[in-house]
């Protein structure tokens, strides 16, 4: 994926393999991060990213969600 002149627009921060090809990771697209989380079934958006927000307080947010829904 390129944008004007060629510049990346879209790259991989950071990933973290969770085992049993499962995956979470940080992908930068221009000027937004979203965290994704993966397996070899699917892709899941799991949060947009603001740069004010610390990734702990995202993913209490997230496991507190997951936790509502059970």
């Amino acid at each position: 994926m390129t944008g004007q002149a060629g510049k990346k627009r879209m790259r991989v921060c950071e990933s973290v393999s969770l085992g049993d090809k499962r995956f979470v990771a940080i992908v930068r697209v221009d000027a937004q991060n979203f965290l994704l989380g993966g397996s070899s079934a699917n892709v899941s958006l799991l949060a947009k990213l603001n740069e004010a927000d610390k990734f702990s307080t995202v993913l209490q947010q997230k496991a507190d969600e997951v936790m509502l829904r059970s």
